[in-house]
């Protein structure tokens, strides 16, 4: 619950402020709230299950996120440029 309100806070943050196109907004909110997120996911997970904090696993995870925010982001400039 903790990683999710931080990555949302971010979110919020990056969304409501920055003033960027819809697809910067997407990319900046990601490298910020990705790496926060599963470091404190992995932190807590760790608490319950002894050993499954390992930095392969926080940066695969911070890795796939991007990933899938820059592949959106690809998708909503495309629109962004038809649009004008």
């Amino acid at each position: 619950g903790l990683a999710f309100l931080i990555s949302e806070l971010v979110d919020w943050a990056v969304y409501s402020f920055s003033g960027k196109p819809l697809s910067a907004r997407i990319m900046l909110s990601s490298t910020i709230s990705a790496p926060l997120d599963s470091a404190v996911f992995w932190a807590g997970a760790s608490a319950v299950l002894p050993g499954v904090f390992t930095w392969s696993t926080v940066l695969s995870s911070i890795a796939s996120k991007l990933l899938g925010a820059y592949v959106v982001s690809r998708m909503v400039r495309k629109t962004e440029r038809r649009q004008g």
